[in-house]
């Protein structure tokens, strides 16, 4: 804490207000001149000229008064209005946001790794998180920063049961427990998320000062599923949709009747559209943030945050590409399959004996016939490989709204050449 200014300093400041208010000195000169006419001699130049001008006693006095008690009523409101106002701007100062959010990175490279449900950044930073600042000078404190994506979970829900990525794949259930198959086939594995959890997380205290008063803040696992989910539904079914007008185009272009000039036109309109078609807006993420400080001020900041994707590859699912390595019980199973013999548990069995090689330990040859060479079970690497289809989700660029830098970054870069119309519907 600051010490207060010595004596002879605040001294010094109170002579300084007393001249600078002149309208205090004005009533006091008011105040003392009825009393000094007095002293004048009555028979003197000086006193007749001022009775001549001004009234004669006790009217004099009753004006020089009335004069006086005017013009301190002017200084005492002026020095009143001075206190009100600096004490309403302490107050407004009080009452803004000391706390600024933003998302922690504007432009990520993000993947989906095979068989995964959620993407992952090429790129440093968390494409995933906000990034919370103190620009105040007072200490934020017990924060509760929630987050809303901007899309009833239900509707969520059907999209994904309805959509073409997830036909005839067991996905199943509802927005408390929605089971999203990842892989599809002998292996069959899937993952389990929740919509309806607590979308919310909780800070103790941002300092206003230091390297402290910035802190970065993963979204809740609800809302990052909510956004895969949605990523990973629509890119499949724009790009689908993007594919079939390039085809019906090709046609078009491909038919030795069309003109050269049309057939300009219409590739220079496929360049465009498919600039368009790759652009997925999300729904916006809106962010508030409630929290106090120790002046026992409390606060709530909402948030719109705002975000499209570039999609260069759409979620598929694919075939014989799977890079995990095949086991011999794959190869086994491929193998029964290819002969179409139906089996069940105990049938055969596959083990490793100690410091030994895998291998066929029993074997059924009354229901399954000969047992397989190992050449031949290496034979069905390819067999078992296609049969085994594994969700890819693609990849794209995951870019941010920079509101303070309108003509920077991605998202501000298509927004400006009209590729897409950005939403306001959670603004502030």
């Amino acid at each position: 804490m600051e010490s207060d200014p010595w004596l002879l300093a605040r001294i010094w400041d109170f002579t300084l207000a007393v001249v600078w208010n002149w309208k205090g000195l004005v009533a006091a000169v008011f105040l003392v001149s009825g009393p000094a006419l007095q002293l004048l001699r009555p028979d003197g130049n000086v006193r007749k000229t001022l009775d001549k001008v001004l009234p004669l006693e006790p009217t004099r006095r009753r004006i020089l008064i009335a004069l006086c008690f005017i013009v301190l009523y002017v200084s005492f409101f002026n020095t009143y209005d001075e206190v009100n106002l600096r004490l309403r701007a302490i107050q407004n100062e009080l009452k803004q946001a000391i706390l600024n959010a933003r998302p922690s990175v504007r432009d990520s490279l993000i993947r989906w790794k095979d068989g995964d449900f959620s993407p992952s950044s090429e790129r440093e930073g968390d494409p995933f998180a906000i990034t919370i600042k103190n620009i105040g000078s007072r200490n934020a404190i017990n924060l509760t920063i929630t987050f809303t994506f901007n899309i009833n979970v239900d509707e969520l829900v059907r999209m994904a049961l309805t959509s073409d990525l997830f036909m005839s794949r067991n996905i199943e259930g509802d927005a408390k427990k929605l089971t999203v198959p990842l892989r599809f086939g002998d292996q069959s594995t899937s993952t389990y998320i929740t919509l309806t959890g607590e979308h919310f997380r909780k800070r103790d205290q941002i300092p206003a000062q230091g390297l402290a008063n910035e802190i970065t803040v993963p979204y809740p696992p609800g809302i990052k599923d909510e956004i895969s989910l949605w990523l990973l539904i629509t890119s499949h079914s724009q790009g689908r949709a993007s594919m079939a007008k390039r085809e019906q185009r090709a046609k078009i272009i491909g038919d030795p009747q069309t003109s050269d000039a049309l057939r300009m036109k219409l590739l220079h309109e496929q360049i465009q559209e498919m600039e368009r078609d790759s652009l997925l807006v999300l729904p916006d993420m809106k962010i508030t943030i409630s929290y106090g400080d120790f002046g026992q001020n409390s606060y709530s900041n909402t948030y719109a945050i705002r975000s499209i994707y570039k999609s260069m590859m759409g979620a598929e699912w694919v075939i014989g590409i799977e890079p995990r390595t095949l086991s011999l019980n794959d190869l086994v199973k491929a193998w029964l399959a290819s002969k179409g013999i139906a089996y069940s548990a105990g049938d055969y069995r596959v083990g490793q004996p100690e410091g030994g090689v895998e291998a066929i330990q029993t074997w059924n040859v009354a229901k399954l016939g000969v047992e397989p060479t190992m050449e031949q079970l290496q034979g069905m690497a390819s067999f078992a490989r296609n049969r085994q289809q594994v969700l890819l989700g693609g990849t794209g660029t995951l870019s941010y709204e920079d509101q303070d830098n309108p003509s920077e970054e991605f998202f501000n870069a298509y927004k400006n050449q009209g590729l897409f119309t950005p939403s306001f519907s959670s603004a502030p």
